[in-house]
């Protein structure tokens, strides 16, 4: 049907996530010390966090990531093959920020509760797969600041933020209002020292 083009161009919204933010969680990670070369988590599952990773971060075969602090991994972050990532703190949420590329696939799901979430970061600029998710991903929030997200095959996330989001084959953005709220801690510590994102929403 015949568009209207009366309507002014909706308002740019601002990014709900600053570059300071960013560099802040990327020092939380660096702060809990260093792992150099790739990290697996497998079927015997894993802790970790907070760190900074100086390499890739695989999680495969049926394996549970529990992240306890910030992790900053400065290669690719690959979630495959029926894995889980969760916090290892029911009250506590967590960044796993990447100057790499994101990928969720082959049934890998990202688990959270109503005060326990795990928001994915990438910094890369690819235009439209600096975060890929296909499969089946549920409870996942995404933030892509200079890159496209490409949401696919049947996965379904609950926020994303990004220069380009890409929709397909039965995927859906199905928001949460809990995502509003999202705050985000560093460390293990009992206090908060985290990062509360105030201006994340559902958008028209």
């Amino acid at each position: 049907k015949a568009c209207d083009t009366s309507r002014a161009d909706p308002v740019v919204e601002p990014m709900p996530v600053a570059d300071a933010t960013i560099n802040a969680w990327k020092a939380e990670g660096l702060a809990g010390g260093t792992l150099t070369g790739n990290q697996s988590v497998n079927y015997a599952g894993a802790t970790m966090g907070p760190k900074k990773i100086v390499g890739d971060l695989n999680v495969s075969g049926g394996g549970t990531l529990r992240v306890s602090g910030t992790l900053w991994v400065t290669g690719n972050v690959t979630i495959s093959g029926g894995a889980h990532v969760r916090s290892n703190d029911p009250a506590k949420s967590f960044a796993i920020v990447t100057d790499g590329r994101v990928t969720l696939s082959g049934g890998a799901s990202i688990d959270g509760a109503s005060n326990s979430h795990i928001l994915l970061v990438s910094t890369n600029n690819h235009a439209s797969a600096a975060i890929s998710i296909s499969g089946g991903a549920n409870d996942t929030a995404v933030y892509a600041a200079n890159g496209g997200v490409t949401v696919t095959g049947g996965a379904s996330i609950k926020a994303a933020a990004a220069q380009r989001l890409y929709i397909s084959g039965g995927a859906n953005v199905v928001y949460d209002p809990e995502m509003a709220s999202l705050n985000l801690t560093a460390g293990t510590g009992g206090a908060s020292a985290g990062t509360n994102i105030k201006s994340w929403r559902e958008s028209q």
